[in-house]
């Protein structure tokens, strides 16, 4: 029974077996054939490796987002913290001297503002921003102007590398399953090929040989090719 699913890591496995061993195999059983047997045993190599290449772009995009997901943590929960003492310190001003919706216009509060990288980073800035103007009558505004942007230059960073591998990894992704696709008609238009010369020959018995896929269980998870046959 053949694979019934080639994945992405298992074109790694099949595609260079196979490759190696129309060459092995089959090259030289009709000889008018031979340079047809290489040049689909190049093209599969061609899809093989093109598929490690984006498969790897994809992953270290993936990965990238991580470590920013990681980094931002603790720098965030720090963020959110500041708005939380920021706004209870706009509670300790005298009454008429502070308006908190132009420090918060969500609605007045730093539960508003949300949880979310951008708009804490956003947040931040609007109140850097406010506090550094000559009419802010927030007391002690020199010490929260500071600290505000302290966390800027800590967050600022973290969220534009999160940005970026998030972009990568977009791009990368959706057009996998198109490059497994493209290399599945390599596969399957290499196995026509062989298939011709093994019927002509009278060696059909040796597709399976060839082809490692159809010698491993239709549900098989394929993680290293078989020892090779003997000559």
């Amino acid at each position: 029974m053949a694979d019934r699913y080639i994945d992405l890591d298992e074109t790694q496995i099949h595609g260079p077996y196979a490759a190696k061993m129309i060459r092995r195999s089959c090259v030289g059983l009709v000889p008018p054939c031979d340079s047809g047997l290489e040049h689909v045993a190049s093209e599969i190599e061609h899809a093989t490796a093109e598929v490690k290449r984006r498969t790897d772009a994809a992953r270290t995009a993936s990965a990238a987002l991580r470590e920013g997901a990681q980094g931002k943590g603790p720098v965030l929960g720090r963020s959110v913290r500041f708005l939380g003492r920021f706004s209870t310190h706009l509670d300790s001003q005298p009454k008429g001297e502070v308006d908190r919706r132009t420090y918060f216009p969500e609605d007045g509060t730093a539960g508003g503002v949300g949880r979310s990288a951008p708009r804490v980073l956003l947040a931040l800035g609007r109140i850097a921003e406010l506090l550094a103007k000559p009419e802010c009558r927030a007391t002690g505004r020199a010490e929260w102007q500071a600290e505000a942007q302290a966390l800027i230059a800590e967050l600022a960073p973290v969220v534009e590398h999160s940005s970026n591998a998030r972009t990568e990894r977009t791009a990368a992704t959706p057009p996998l399953e198109a490059v497994r696709q493209a290399w599945l008609q390599t596969y399957v238009a290499a196995k026509c090929g062989v298939e011709c010369v093994l019927r002509l020959s009278g060696n059909m018995h040796l597709m399976p040989v060839v082809f490692y896929d159809l010698a491993v269980p239709g549900s098989a998870k394929v993680t290293e090719p078989p020892p090779e046959p003997p000559a």
